[in-house]
């Protein structure tokens, strides 16, 4: 990473903290970062996570609209289309669901396909997936980039997101499913078919309120011939506690 890569969001930030009239260890300390790390931030030598950001909102009472441009992460530019169709996913969300709500107005609005938006900020249309169904959290410099090709408005997104609960106790491991069943093109309609169970059911894998059971994932794999070895590495041991996988 060269050095300042991230000065003109440092500015933003040292202005914000300024007009607060608060010290870097007070902010660090109100976002729960320590002052080395948060002072890297200001500078612009490092950058920030999501919850950080969101913590920012709400400590500095920063425009996140401006922190996102600051961070200069353009999209390409893209043309809408009058077939949408095609390209449109199952009408479900994911744990930050919030997404769905914000991302998927903007992009029709646009006349724009999933495909096109993934293509525009420089990422895969089954990552981009994941994000606007609310199945995982995009990085600030993907965020930066959306805002910039799909103008919402992110103070109203990162208040929305801060409502939310906490990760689900399987999220990774349903990310990683609705990851490789958008990658193969698979509908939730058909994976819960494969896998015997409801489609309601289905959701809550993916949403990762639930486990497959061995049987569903037996059928899952033979469906979407995912790797095994990558999708058990994502459960949390800890959290299935004594008692085993609540299904």
């Amino acid at each position: 990473m060269s050095q300042q890569k991230y000065a003109a969001f440092g500015q933003v930030l040292r202005q914000a903290r300024k007009d607060m009239t608060m010290t870097q260890t007070e902010v660090a300390d109100a976002v729960g970062i320590c002052v080395d790390w948060y002072a890297r931030i200001e500078t612009g030598n490092a950058q920030c996570s999501l919850t950080t950001l969101a913590a920012f909102r709400k400590s500095l009472r920063v425009d996140v609209n401006t922190l996102l441009k600051a961070l200069g992460q353009r999209s390409k530019p893209v043309e809408g289309t009058a077939s949408l169709s095609v390209d449109e996913p199952d009408h479900t969300s994911g744990p930050y669901e919030v997404f769905s709500r914000v991302f998927r107005p903007a992009r029709l609005q646009r006349h724009l396909t999933l495909s096109m938006v993934a293509e525009a900020v420089g990422y895969s249309r089954s990552y981009y997936y994941c994000i606007e169904t609310g199945r995982r959290l995009p990085s600030v410099s993907m965020l930066a980039r959306l805002h910039d090709c799909l103008e919402f408005d992110a103070n109203s997104l990162l208040e929305e997101l801060d409502k939310l609960p906490s990760k689900p106790d399987h999220y990774h491991f349903g990310v990683y499913i609705a990851r490789v069943r958008a990658k193969k093109a698979k509908t939730i309609a058909e994976a819960a078919g494969v896998a015997g169970c409801s489609i309601e059911q289905y959701q809550r894998i993916e949403a990762g309120a639930r486990l497959p059971t061995f049987t569903e994932l037996a059928r899952l794999h033979r469906l979407l011939s995912f790797n095994a070895n990558h999708a058990l590495r994502r459960i949390d041991l800890e959290r299935l506690g004594d008692a085993g996988d609540d299904t």
